[in-house]
């Protein structure tokens, strides 16, 4: 990232306000833990973080909390579309997924593939309630499993 950019970034950040620091700020540093996490274990270790197995959160969610769920879903793909770190899209769906979990909202995490080319590519996303959180609505890619549930790791 270089000077100029940063700059602007931190000049983009003041203009939030105050209200929104705290959210950005913790974003950020779950994005930096999420993927340490994501790069450094074993799979099966990371996902008995995610919820409980092939068990789909409720597509109905009080009107109320979709303010949350979509002030949560900008501001992680904001941060993650400027951090120094790769914010893939495993990375991203976990981190908004703790944010909800802390907000006790329940959502689910879906893991997909694909084949493009000979290669299988892997793709991670988020819904909560009929909201793509993260990752959009996963087009294209055959889920492999799915979680949800609200965990407290």
């Amino acid at each position: 990232m270089n000077l100029l950019r940063f700059v602007r970034l931190v000049k983009k950040f003041t203009l939030l306000g105050p209200s929104k620091w705290k959210l950005y700020i913790k974003i950020i540093f779950m994005t930096f833990i999420n993927r340490r996490k994501v790069l450094k274990k074993e799979f099966k270790t990371v996902v008995t973080e995610l919820g409980n197995l092939n068990k789909e959160s409720t597509r109905i969610v009080e009107e109320e909390k979709y303010i949350v769920i979509n002030t949560i879903s900008k501001a992680v793909l904001r941060v993650s579309n400027n951090t120094p770190w790769v914010t893939n899209c495993m990375v991203q769906a976990i981190t908004a997924k703790k944010l909800l979990n802390n907000q006790n909202i329940d959502s689910t995490i879906y893991l997909g593939v694909t084949k493009e080319e000979n290669e299988l590519k892997a793709h991670a996303w988020l819904r909560c309630g009929e909201v793509f959180v993260t990752g959009g609505n996963g087009a294209g890619f055959a889920i492999v499993n799915y979680f949800s549930g609200i965990s407290k790791k």
